[in-house]
């Protein structure tokens, strides 16, 4: 996560991918309160895989004791130092040149000293669960067609998901932390990308004979990803079996596979916290490995007291014997063999 050391504030200064620097209050992202900086004084942006800065200011601005052309993107390095208007007081040194990214910054000025490395900002992943993987308290999920948040409470799954807005703060293991947006223009350059639906997907389940080991393997048009051995495949599989049973009685596709969690909790012989990780460890596997599948961890899918799997199609081997599928496989249309755990 790209951001800057200012040298007053003994403060980090975390990156928008297009940074304003300038004493205009409300209408500039880092606010310089100097007679000798312009409204407006200087521009960071990420533009072609690479970070520069643009001086449009009246008292000019400094990389390393150099003055910049004005209005002439210069690229930035790490350790750079910038000043404005020549003022070694108005000073910041580059520290990180990442790519620019959403993210959790924490919620006091004291939190982002150089000297508090424990509560520096959290760079958000497509599909995040804080305070940690282990033992998570929310689920922080990206729309990557519209760039919005939504958070859900893992411990608390009777409460409505809901959708974050820039600047909104977010509570989790007793500390508090506000979202930051990045700013980064690609969600129109995603929706023109080849990108696939559940709907195209093929799962396909391995499970030991006692049922102590289970692995899966998702099949698309463009690629075949194995997710291995996961603790969390045998839910999946349970909720594929569900999906079976709801075919066999004769029940549309669309309603097929939704169970109750109390059900489901008796079924597994598990508790509601145990049960509400592993949901969401499944999801957030999807959503990391299906990264070209639209909302892909909608394959888990979820509404109050109620679960089920959302793929239409795939097949459970037991032993490497086909237990079931779905769509059912016809005599002509016979199951394909699983060798060496891969699919030919």
């Amino acid at each position: 996560m790209a951001y800057l050391f200012n040298q007053q504030s003994q403060a980090r200064c975390y990156l928008y991918a297009h940074h304003s620097f300038g004493r205009f209050a409300y209408s500039v992202d880092t606010l310089i309160t100097s007679p000798q900086i312009s409204k407006i004084h200087a521009i960071i942006e990420w533009k072609h895989d690479q970070w520069s800065i643009r001086d449009i200011s009246s008292n000019g601005t400094w990389l390393n004791n150099k003055k910049l052309i004005k209005e002439q993107p210069h690229p930035l390095k790490l350790n750079d130092t910038i000043c404005f208007a020549d003022n070694k007081q108005l000073a910041f040194q580059v520290k990180d040149l990442a790519p620019p990214v959403d993210l959790l910054l924490p919620i006091t000025e004291q939190d982002l000293k150089a000297d508090n490395i424990e509560k520096s900002a959290i760079a958000l992943q497509s599909y995040h669960l804080l305070p940690n993987e282990e033992t998570p308290e929310i689920a922080l999920i990206l729309n990557q067609y519209t760039g919005q948040w939504r958070i859900e409470h893992i411990n608390e799954p009777q409460l409505e998901p809901r959708l974050l807005q820039e600047g909104d703060v977010v509570n989790v293991a007793n500390h508090r932390w506000q979202l930051q947006l990045s700013h980064l223009e690609n969600h129109t350059e995603m929706t023109t990308q080849n990108q696939l639906s559940i709907e195209d997907l093929t799962c396909i389940f391995e499970l030991s004979l006692n049922e102590e080991i289970t692995k899966l393997t998702v099949k698309s048009p463009q690629a075949i990803t194995d997710l291995l051995s996961r603790s969390h495949h045998y839910l999946t599989l349970s909720l594929a079996r569900y999906r079976v049973e709801d075919a066999e009685k004769g029940l549309p596709v669309a309603e097929q596979g939704w169970v109750n969690t109390e059900r489901l909790l008796r079924d597994l012989g598990v508790d509601m916290p145990h049960l509400n990780i592993q949901i969401h460890r499944s999801r957030k596997q999807f959503a990391d490995t299906l990264v070209n599948v639209n909302n892909a961890d909608n394959i888990i899918e979820r509404q109050l007291r109620q679960v089920r799997f959302s793929c239409p199609t795939f097949k459970i081997y037991k032993g490497h014997q086909l237990e079931s599928a779905l769509p059912p496989l016809t005599t002509a249309a016979q199951p394909s063999v699983l060798a060496n755990n891969k699919v030919e």
